[in-house]
């Protein structure tokens, strides 16, 4: 875990965009000073927030609340919503493409669809050992113990017809 994240605690409201590609140094380290810049100036209701951000494996950038100090609102949920929309464009990434899956085999991270997951598990290009991230968590604790989980123990691997 990025020391970003050290100082908050588990019940910390967590976000996370996925990109529809791995991102190069230079984008990471242009993103990763914007986000810095934002999150030391984000308020809800014109109190600040404690918040930070981060990339994550070339692939994710993930946004972190401390509601301990302040709750966040809809307005500010918005504004992080319209920020990355912002670096959507200005890098042309796709943060927001619910349907990419984006699977861990080995040191690779994969960016695919359900149908090409289905087909990368039948031709066995994909293990059944492999993991799935789940950029659903909501929390500081989730993004620990359950962003990255077992194929077979994913959304995805539920939807799918496993071999036992």
């Amino acid at each position: 875990m990025k020391h970003q994240f050290i100082n908050f605690p588990l019940k910390s409201r967590v976000w996370v965009y996925a990109s529809n590609k791995m991102l190069n140094l230079e984008e990471i380290t242009w993103l990763e000073e914007q986000l810095k810049g934002f999150t030391q100036g984000w308020t809800a209701h014109e109190i600040p927030l404690k918040a930070t951000a981060a990339v994550l494996h070339k692939h994710f950038v993930v946004l972190m609340v401390d509601e301990t100090t302040h709750p966040i609102s809809g307005c500010g949920i918005d504004k992080s919503v319209k920020l990355m929309k912002e670096f959507g464009e200005k890098l042309g990434i796709n943060f927001f493409n619910r349907m990419a899956i984006q699977v861990a085999n080995g040191d690779e991270i994969k960016v695919m669809d359900f149908q090409q997951l289905k087909m990368e598990i039948e031709t066995q290009s994909i293990s059944l050992d492999a993991k799935v991230f789940n950029n659903l968590v909501q929390t500081k604790e989730e993004l620990e113990q359950a962003w990255l989980l077992p194929l077979s123990q994913s959304w995805v691997g539920k939807r799918l017809t496993l071999p036992v």
